[in-house]
């Protein structure tokens, strides 16, 4: 009796490179890193010590609370562009 190769069985199992890349980057998508929370809410907390209006009703008067505060409420209008992720 042949002993029976199980490699053939868990390469078929495993998930191709391409699709998990694509399925991750497709759930991020509609989320941001913490580096580009952390850049988002610089900006705006700069946008807002000279002197910009504050979008959100808040009691806070430091200005890194104020923005984090608008980023969390979604007040904050600005994009992140991404570039195209090419994997080999």
């Amino acid at each position: 009796m042949k002993d029976f190769d199980f490699s053939v069985i868990l390469e078929a199992m495993r998930p191709k490179r391409e699709s998990f890349i694509s399925g991750f980057l497709r759930l991020r998508q509609n989320m941001y890193t913490r580096y580009e929370k952390a850049r988002i809410v610089g900006a705006r907390a700069l946008q807002i010590s000279l002197g910009a209006p504050v979008l959100i009703e808040t009691s806070q008067t430091d200005v890194i609370k104020i923005a984090m505060d608008e980023l969390k409420a979604g007040a904050i209008p600005m994009t992140v562009v991404r570039k195209e992720h090419i994997f080999a």
